[in-house]
């Protein structure tokens, strides 16, 4: 019973290797790049970059997270998440975003930079909002002149 079990498990393993994976038709959004950050006398930082779309994307999601560390126990954080409904990406589109610290201010300095992307194929279909992408970069933030 063991060795038929163990049998049955390998061929499993083995038509699962064998079998091609799914792949959704319609469009992706392939690279996504963070390329600059700012930080103003206030605190904010304004961070900007690109998305690449294959074909005309809509309703694109955009989420964002900016973590700096101060000192040794200070983590200042900030998120962001917005829709660009009606918007659309499609070949390199750029986007940017501006947060303000949970507590805190930011300054110039290190800081780890997460964004996320999804968007649809049919602005009119919510089925069709698969196609997603992010990065995430360990950058330094400039001071705003």
């Amino acid at each position: 019973m063991r060795r038929a079990r163990g049998l049955i498990g390998v061929l499993a393993l083995t038509l699962s290797l064998a079998t091609p994976a799914i792949v959704l038709a319609g469009g992706e959004i392939g690279t996504v790049t963070i390329n600059s950050a700012t930080v103003d006398q206030a605190g904010n930082v304004r961070v900007s970059g690109t998305v690449w779309c294959s074909e005309p994307m809509y309703d694109v999601q955009m989420n964002g997270q900016v973590d700096q560390v101060i000192g040794r126990k200070v983590t200042l954080r900030a998120g962001f998440s917005g829709w660009w409904f009606g918007s659309s990406c499609n070949g390199t589109t750029p986007w940017e975003f501006s947060v303000r610290a949970d507590s805190g201010k930011f300054g110039p300095g290190w800081t780890t930079i997460d964004v996320w992307f999804q968007a649809c194929t049919d602005p009119n279909d919510w089925s069709t909002c698969y196609a997603k992408n992010g990065t995430t970069r360990y950058m330094k933030v400039v001071r705003t002149k």
